[in-house]
């Protein structure tokens, strides 16, 4: 589960999440099928993120960024934040 979580998070600070929703709306403007179900899950997931986003401190969203848009390590944003991995992880 949480392999999965850390995929769909790190698509959306990449901007992947966003490339995939752009692209199939262009497919389908462009009159062709597209997987529907695909396109809804996408944007489902970009307003749940975007959501929960809002409710977070921007140390938190720093974190995130640097973990799920950066790749970098938890020990670099412990490091960086001047915290215990243990405190960035949760």
């Amino acid at each position: 589960m949480a392999d999965k979580l850390d995929h769909i998070l790190s698509d959306y600070f990449t901007g992947r999440l966003d490339a995939n929703i752009k692209a199939s709306e262009l497919v389908k403007q462009f009159g062709q099928a597209i997987n529907q179900r695909h396109l809804d899950m996408w944007l489902f997931q970009r307003h749940v993120i975007g959501s929960v986003l809002q409710l977070e401190s921007e140390q938190h969203i720093k974190t995130f960024r640097a973990r799920y848009g950066n790749h970098d390590s938890w020990d670099d944003v412990a490091i960086e934040a001047s915290v215990d991995k243990r405190t960035c992880q949760r």
